[in-house]
C-alpha cells in the first residue's frame, strides 16, 4: 500500500456527532481507518444541515474544523458564498501547517475549498481525488447569466477538472458533467453506506396502515405542499395510512402549520441514526418529493429507502426517474397528478406488498451496495497510486 496518509476535504455532511449517522466521507474514513490508513477529515465549523456552530471539543479524533467565520440561514445566499470563501482560505492556511498527505479526497463542492486543495496537490506533486456531489455553479442561474455574475466560480470550476488527478461522482450524469472521459463512468461511487434491511412480518400484516415516510431537510429542495396533497388523495381513496415525516429545516414552522389539521401527517423531528432507522423499518413507502427544478441525479434518500426495502414515490426527474421507472422500484408522480400513484399503490403495492419490497432490495443491492461501492474506492486509489 503506497498511500498511507490520506486528507478528506468536505463542508457538507453533518458530522457523526450528537446522534448524526455517519454520512459518505465519515463513513469511508472509518472504513478506510480499518485498513490501515492514516485518515484526516478537514470541514467546517458551521454545519449545513441545522445551520449550527460546531467547537473542536465536540468532534471525534481524526476530525480538523476550518474557520468559515460567516454562518448563513439561506442556501443561496451571499452569506453562503462569503462562508465557503473563508473556509478555503482557512483551508489554505490549514494544508500549510499540516504534515503533507499521500493524497487527498476532496468534495465538489465546494468549489474554493476544491480549488485550493487542487491547487496545493498541483504544487506539491500530491495527487487529488474529487468526488463531484453537486452541480455547482451551473444549478443556480441561467448559464449564461451565470457565467457573467459567477465567472470566477467557472474559472475555478474549469481549473478544478482540468488538474484533478482523478474524478468521481456521485451518479453517472455526474461523472459526465465534470468530465468527458468516457473512462471515468468506472469512478461512479452512490452516495451509500447502508446494508440491506429486508422487511419484518409484522410490517407485512396487511391490518396496519399504509406506512410512508419522508425523511429530509424541510428546505427549498423539496416540494413540502406535495405531503399534505398525497395525504388527501388517499384519504379520498379511503386507504388507511400515516405519513411521517422526519427532519428539521427552515421551512418547519411553515410546514407544521400547514399539516395541524391533517391527523395522518405525524411530525417526528430531527432523529438520531438509531431512532429514523426504527421508523424506516417499520414504514412501507419513501418519499422523494422534490421540486422540478433539483439538481440531485441519485440522491442519498433514494439508496436509504431502496436499503430498508420502500419501495419510493418521487417526482425528481433524471437519473432517479429513469432508475426507478426501469427497474420497478416504485412510481414516478407529476406535481398536479396523483392518480398513477393511487392506481400504483391499489393494484399493486397493497395486495402484494412484500413482492415490491423485495424487488427494492435486490435492485439496492445490484446498484448501490456499500461493499460493492467501497471496493470500486480501493480501486480508484490503487489506479492512483499505480500511475502517480
Amino acid at each position: 500500500m503506497k498511500f498511507k496518509r490520506i486528507y478528506f476535504v468536505n463542508a457538507g455532511e453533518p458530522l457523526p456527532i450528537e446522534g448524526n449517522k455517519p454520512h459518505r466521507m465519515s463513513h469511508w474514513m472509518t472504513k478506510l481507518s480499518q485498513k490501515g490508513y492514516d485518515i484526516s477529515f478537514i470541514t467546517t465549523d458551521f454545519e449545513h444541515q441545522r445551520k449550527i456552530w460546531i467547537t473542536q471539543k465536540k468532534i471525534p479524533k481524526g476530525y480538523h474544523l476550518l474557520k468559515s467565520r460567516f454562518g448563513y440561514k439561506k442556501n443561496v445566499s451571499i452569506k453562503r458564498l462569503a462562508n465557503h470563501y473563508f473556509l478555503g482560505k482557512s483551508l489554505k492556511k490549514m494544508l500549510l501547517n499540516l504534515e503533507k498527505p499521500d493524497l487527498i479526497v476532496c468534495s465538489y463542492p465546494t468549489i474554493y475549498m476544491s480549488y485550493i486543495a487542487t491547487i496545493y496537490g498541483k504544487k506539491n506533486d500530491i495527487p487529488v481525488l474529487v468526488d463531484v456531489r453537486d452541480l455547482w455553479p451551473d444549478i443556480f442561474i441561467n448559464p449564461i447569466i451565470g457565467r457573467f455574475l459567477l465567472f470566477p466560480l467557472y474559472i475555478q470550476k474549469n481549473f478544478i477538472f482540468s488538474n484533478a488527478t482523478i474524478i468521481a461522482g456521485v451518479s453517472p450524469r455526474y461523472v459526465e458533467w465534470a468530465t468527458s472521459d468516457s473512462s471515468s463512468m468506472l469512478n461512479v461511487l452512490p452516495l451509500t453506506q447502508y446494508s440491506p434491511i429486508p422487511k419484518g412480518r409484522e410490517v407485512l400484516n396487511s391490518r396496519n396502515p399504509l406506512k410512508l415516510i419522508f425523511v429530509g431537510t424541510l428546505g427549498d429542495t423539496y416540494d413540502l405542499d406535495l405531503i399534505n396533497k398525497i395525504s388527501e388523495s388517499l384519504t379520498l381513496s379511503q386507504i388507511n395510512h400515516e405519513i411521517v415525516v422526519c427532519g428539521d429545516g427552515p421551512k418547519k414552522e411553515a410546514f407544521l402549520k400547514a399539516t395541524e389539521l391533517i391527523p395522518q401527517v405525524i411530525f417526528l423531528g430531527w432523529l438520531k441514526k438509531k431512532d429514523l432507522d426504527l421508523v424506516l423499518k417499520s414504514s412501507h413507502i419513501g418519499l422523494m418529493l422534490y421540486k422540478d427544478t433539483s439538481p440531485q441525479g441519485w440522491p442519498n434518500k433514494l439508496i436509504e429507502y431502496m436499503s430498508f426495502g420502500l419501495p419510493v414515490v418521487n417526482s425528481l426527474p433524471g437519473e432517479s426517474w429513469k432508475l426507478i421507472r426501469e427497474e420497478r422500484v416504485g412510481i414516478n408522480i407529476e406535481h398536479g397528478n396523483l392518480e398513477p400513484m393511487i392506481s400504483w399503490i391499489k393494484k399493486e403495492v397493497i395486495p402484494n406488498y412484500q413482492h415490491n419490497s423485495e424487488q427494492t432490495l435486490k435492485v439496492f443491492k445490484e446498484f448501490f451496495d456499500e461493499e460493492t461501492t467501497f471496493n470500486k474506492l480501493l480501486k480508484i486509489i490503487d489506479d492512483v497510486t499505480t500511475n502517480s
